[in-house]
C-alpha cells in the first residue's frame, strides 16, 4: 500500500508534491531531525539536530540578528535593529517549521518574531566546543618554499583563472604573474581593475622604479634595499603591491628581488623567543617620511605613524605586522623599554634576513611580482647597470577591496577554499 502511495505521489502533477514531502529538506524530515527548546530564564534557545552536538543561541543575539524584512531589508541587506529592542528581552516561543526555526521574543518595545534557517544557524554557530578553534585553523595562512606562478592570459580570460591567481596571494602572500603584455601602464591597470582603483600613496599613482641621480627614494638608486614593507608611515598602508618588469637588460649584474614571508618567522619568534616577541607586540616604534618634494607633490610632506611592530587579534594571532627600517624615527619610549626593544629588533631582523624560506628572483620583462604588503617583506640586491637598464613600474591596491573580490569570486564559483587571514588587523578572514 505504501509503495502505491509513493508511486502515485511521484507521478502526481500537483507542483512537486512528492519532492516537497520527501526531499531531504522537507517539512517531514526536517521536523523529525531537529528539536528546539528555550531555557527556563528565557535567555537562550537550544537547537539539537540528529547526529550533532547541541547548539545554543542567546535570545539577544537572535534578536539582534533578526532576518525579517523589517529588521534586515532585502534592498540594503543591512541590520537596522535598534538597540532598544534588546532591552529586557526574553524568548517566549520557538518551534521547527520545515527548514526554519520560528522564534518569538518580547522586550520593552513589544513582541516580535522571525524565521531563522537551520543551515544559517549552523553556519553562525558560536557555542559548539572547538568551533572557534576550527574556524581559526581554516584561516591559517599557508607557507611556500617557492614563488607561486600564474599566467596573465589564463588569469584575465576567466573568473576561474582570476580566482586562482588571487588565491595564491591570499594563501601564500605572493604570486608571480607571467606573460604580461609590455604595452603601457594602462594594460596593467586594466588587469587589476577587477579589484578596484589603484590606491593613492605618497608617490605617483603608477611609479617608475629606475635608477637615477639625486633619487628621492633609495629604490631609485642602484643600492641594496633591505627587507621592508612599503608606506608603513600611513595608517592604512597599501595592501597589494605590484612590481611590473618592463626592462631588465642582461648586462646588469645583481638587482634580484628578494621576498620573505613574515608569518612563519613571527611564529618562530613567538615559539623560540617569547620575551622578544612580547616586546615587539607592546613597545611602539615610529616610522616617518619627511621630504621637501617627492616626485608627484608640489609641497613638502611629513608622514608619521607609531605602533608596535606586531599586532595581535582577540585570539592572540598575528593580525598585523609593519616593518620599514629605512623609515625609523628616533625611538621615543620608556627608559626601561629601550634596550629590550633593540634586542628584539636586532633578533627579528636577523631571523628575517636568514629565513630559510627567503625567495630570490631576477625579474624578466613581462613579469609582475604581486605581494601582500601587510605580510610579505621585499628587498633587492644592489646592482651594476653596466650601461643597461632595469625598469620596473609599481602600483598598489587596497587589501580590503582585494579580500572582497576574492570572497565574491569564491562564492560565484562555489569554491570551498577557506579565505586566509589578510593581515589587515582583522580578527576574521
Amino acid at each position: 500500500l505504501m509503495l502505491k502511495i509513493f508511486t502515485i505521489l511521484r507521478l502526481c502533477p500537483v507542483t512537486g508534491l512528492y519532492n516537497r514531502l520527501f526531499s531531504s529538506s522537507s517539512l517531514f524530515l526536517q521536523a523529525s531531525s531537529c528539536n528546539v527548546s528555550i531555557s527556563e530564564d528565557g535567555k537562550k534557545l537550544k537547537l539539537l539536530c540528529d547526529g550533532e552536538l547541541e547548539r545554543r543561541y542567546h535570545g539577544v543575539w537572535l534578536r539582534h540578528n533578526c532576518r525579517c524584512p523589517e529588521c534586515f531589508p532585502a534592498y540594503s541587506q543591512q541590520n537596522i535593529v535598534h538597540h532598544s529592542h534588546l532591552v529586557d528581552l526574553k524568548l517566549t516561543n520557538a518551534k521547527v517549521e520545515g527548514d526554519n526555526i520560528r522564534v518569538e521574543w518580547k522586550s520593552i518595545t513589544g513582541n516580535h518574531s522571525c524565521d531563522f534557517g537551520i543551515d544559517w544557524l549552523r553556519n553562525y554557530d558560536y557555542t559548539t566546543p572547538g568551533i572557534h578553534e576550527e574556524r581559526r585553523k581554516k584561516e591559517t595562512p599557508l607557507i611556500t618554499e617557492s614563488l607561486p606562478i600564474s599566467d596573465y592570459h589564463e588569469a584575465i580570460s576567466s573568473n576561474e583563472g582570476y580566482y586562482e591567481w588571487m588565491k595564491q596571494i591570499n594563501f601564500y602572500g605572493m604570486s608571480l604573474l607571467q606573460n604580461v603584455p609590455i604595452v603601457d601602464k594602462q594594460e596593467m591597470i586594466k588587469f587589476f581593475a577587477r579589484i578596484g582603483e589603484p590606491q593613492p600613496h605618497a608617490y605617483k599613482l603608477v611609479f617608475d622604479v629606475i635608477s637615477m641621480k639625486g633619487a628621492t627614494d633609495a629604490a631609485y638608486s642602484e643600492g641594496e634595499l633591505i627587507l621592508h614593507m612599503d608606506q608603513c608611515y600611513m595608517e592604512s598602508p597599501p595592501g597589494i603591491q605590484v612590481l611590473f618588469c618592463l626592462k631588465f637588460d642582461e648586462c646588469i649584474e645583481g638587482g634580484e628581488s628578494i621576498l620573505v614571508d613574515s608569518y612563519p618567522v613571527l611564529e618562530e619568534l613567538r615559539k623560540k623567543h617569547p620575551k622578544q616577541f612580547e616586546v615587539l607586540t607592546r613597545v611602539p616604534y615610529t616610522v616617518y617620511r619627511v621630504h621637501d618634494s617627492l616626485d608627484n607633490l608640489d609641497s613638502p610632506v611629513s608622514f608619521k605613524y607609531s605602533s608596535p611592530h606586531i599586532v595581535l587579534d582577540a585570539y592572540n594571532r598575528v593580525s598585523g605586522f609593519n616593518w620599514a627600517p629605512v623609515h625609523h624615527f628616533p625611538l621615543l619610549v620608556k627608559e626601561e623599554d629601550a634596550e629590550e626593544y633593540y634586542e628584539a629588533f636586532v633578533l627579528l631582523s636577523t631571523m628575517l634576513e636568514e629565513s630559510p624560506l627567503k625567495i630570490i628572483h631576477r625579474l624578466r620583462p613581462g613579469e609582475a611580482l604581486c605581494i601582500n604588503n601587510h605580510r610579505v617583506l621585499h628587498g633587492r640586491n644592489g646592482f651594476k647597470s653596466n650601461g643597461g637598464t632595469r625598469h620596473l613600474q609599481g602600483l598598489y591596491y587596497n587589501i580590503d577591496f582585494f579580500g572582497s573580490k576574492f570572497r565574491v569570486l569564491a562564492k560565484q564559483l562555489n569554491k570551498e577554499d577557506p579565505v586566509k587571514l589578510l593581515f589587515n588587523h582583522s580578527c576574521v578572514a
